[in-house]
């Protein structure tokens, strides 16, 4: 697993949750009822795009559709996309169509590739934030934002303290809630807790 998968299964554990490895082939070909919540961390989207086969990415939305749960942070955020821009140009590869709107990047301003480290982001009231302070320091590293369609219904959780534009969205998929992020919460500052 990358560096982002193994940060991400650690941070999932850390929180009480059993993590199951799954790869392409898996999403594939094999069964994933019995899944919760399927997250596809960052890296890069290129993997997921072009190993998911198309069955493998209906199979995923019918996962969502019925209830349950996709998080996708950085590239698995392009992943989730009805379209994605990245520097300037669309990419045409197929996605999971999951986020109505676009995902696109990056965002030099904050820094720029192969840059990266902590950015503010603040938080926007809703039951995801809860307790939360109103602002938290993310670790960006080369990750999007989020335009959703005029009219669609998906709740902006967090902006980018330097360019107010979404970070972190949330919104429901039929009955399932999709979580989409662009800076990296998996990576823990001045803790090895993240592996």
């Amino acid at each position: 697993a990358n560096a982002c998968a193994t940060a991400a299964g650690e941070m999932f554990q850390w929180m009480g949750y059993a993590v199951e490895w799954i790869s392409a082939d898996t999403v594939n070909d094999e069964d994933l009822r019995e899944i919760d919540v399927l997250y596809f961390p960052g890296g890069s989207a290129g993997p997921y795009q072009e190993d998911i086969s198309a069955e493998g990415r209906e199979k995923i939305r019918q996962i969502v559709r019925s209830g349950g749960c996709f998080i996708g942070t950085c590239a698995g955020a392009l992943f989730a996309a009805e379209q994605v821009i990245w520097e300037g140009t669309t990419d045409s590869r197929p996605t999971l169509g999951l986020f109505p709107g676009t995902v696109q990047g990056p965002l030099p301003e904050i820094f720029a590739d192969p840059e990266h480290g902590m950015c503010q982001v603040n938080l926007e009231p809703h039951p995801i934030t809860g307790t939360e302070p109103d602002s938290v320091w993310i670790l960006y590293y080369n990750g999007p934002f989020f335009s959703p369609n005029p009219g669609a219904k998906v709740n902006v959780v967090g902006r980018y303290e330097i360019t107010n534009e979404p970070a972190v969205v949330a919104f429901a998929y039929g009955e399932g809630r999709v979580f989409l992020t662009g800076p990296h919460p998996e990576w823990e500052e001045d803790d090895d807790r993240d592996g």
